[in-house]
């Protein structure tokens, strides 16, 4: 008697597969490579920029962890810049920042908020 059981578990086993591939086709392992911030009303409001005293516009600075598209996992945007995949560093003498992969020039580290001590590559313009 057939209940159609193993048909199910093969069907399941090849759709995780699937998927599995297609995340692996998604992902941008070069560095500063453009990544998707994840859409919700506290990370527009995190990311958005505020009007400062004088008028001007401050560029707001995020960075996501758990973003699969980037090898590091690390997706950001710098003072107002698009969406990239980024990587930790230590300070602003670290040289350990990737290379642009179009210039060959190394991105720089920077304080990603000014105060929080949290320091991250950003590409050399």
């Amino acid at each position: 008697m057939n209940s159609g059981r193993p048909k199910f578990w093969k069907l399941r086993t090849l759709a995780i597969l699937l998927a599995l591939f297609s995340l692996g086709l998604a992902c941008t392992p070069e560095p500063y490579g453009p990544c998707t911030l994840p859409s919700s009303q506290a990370m527009n409001e995190a990311c958005s920029a505020s009007g400062g005293d004088d008028n001007t516009t401050a560029a707001a600075s995020c960075v996501v962890d758990f973003v699969f598209e980037c090898e590091s996992q690390l997706c950001g945007t710098y003072q107002g810049s698009a969406p990239f995949c980024t990587v930790r560093c230590t300070d602003p003498s670290d040289a350990s920042c990737p290379k642009v992969p179009e210039t060959g020039v190394r991105g720089s580290c920077v304080e990603w908020i000014p105060g929080l001590g949290e320091y991250y590559c950003v590409p050399a313009e």
